[in-house]
């Protein structure tokens, strides 16, 4: 590449290598080849200082985007489990309804059983009226029937 501010007009050639230190930090080396002589601190001391410049713009910039990247990373495990909070504030709110709805169908269940042993009750003694009555209507049709028989 051509950067006027170490080399004139005249092309440089760039070398860079990234080594990976850890999960979080990378190793940049840069080598700035002048056309048969490397770019030195000792030999170039202004257009040293210019390369270190543009590399240090380069790191700030790419560290920059970076963390961005982990941010934005982040920031959706947050809308993610935001999400899941919201589900399950939702699944409590019909569990709630739920427990309240059954709590009511008990409370009209142990009504109809009420009402059930009531009419049970009722049924036992409309029984025992109707066997009496049939006990009656037997002895009516004996008495009538034997006084069939008489005539005869």
């Amino acid at each position: 590449c051509v950067i006027s501010a170490i080399n004139d007009n005249n092309s440089i050639d760039i070398s860079a290598r990234i080594e990976k230190v850890n999960d979080t930090e990378t190793k940049l080396t840069v080598a700035f080849n002048l056309g048969g002589a490397f770019l030195s601190s000792s030999m170039n001391k202004d257009k040293f200082n210019e390369a270190k410049k543009i590399v240090n713009e380069f790191a700030i910039k790419t560290t920059k985007d970076a963390i961005t990247g982990m941010r934005k990373a982040e920031e959706k495990k947050l809308g993610n489990m935001q999400d899941e909070q919201r589900d399950l504030e939702k699944k409590q709110e019909k569990l709630a309804s739920s427990i309240e709805d059954n709590k009511q169908k008990i409370e009209d269940y142990k009504q109809k059983i009420k009402e059930a042993e009531e009419n049970t009750a009722k049924n036992k003694t409309d029984q025992e009226k109707k066997k009496q009555e049939i006990s009656a209507q037997t002895k009516a049709v004996e008495a009538v029937a034997a006084k069939e028989k008489a005539v005869e």
